[in-house]
């Protein structure tokens, strides 16, 4: 019995599948770190963004302008 286990210590055929799974497993760790703050950061800048655009509407207001709002250009030949 302890013969085996000591030929099962000392048998290093399988380490470099093990030595890749950890590296792999490093990576997917580092990837989904990365993406998370990345993820963060983006969706913190896309709501900066709305709250700009919102406030530059509410700035504006409605419009008060005599256009007929069909989207016709002035002067465009035809």
């Amino acid at each position: 019995m302890f013969e085996t286990v000591r030929r099962f210590i000392r048998d290093d055929r399988g380490a470099s599948a093990v030595d890749y799974a950890v590296v792999m497993a490093v990576f997917a760790m580092a990837v989904l770190a990365t993406m998370n703050v990345v993820g963060s950061e983006a969706a913190h800048q896309l709501s900066s963004t709305q709250s700009q655009l919102t406030n530059s509407a509410s700035l504006v207001g409605p419009g008060s302008g005599s256009g007929s709002g069909t989207g016709a250009r002035v002067g465009a030949g035809g």
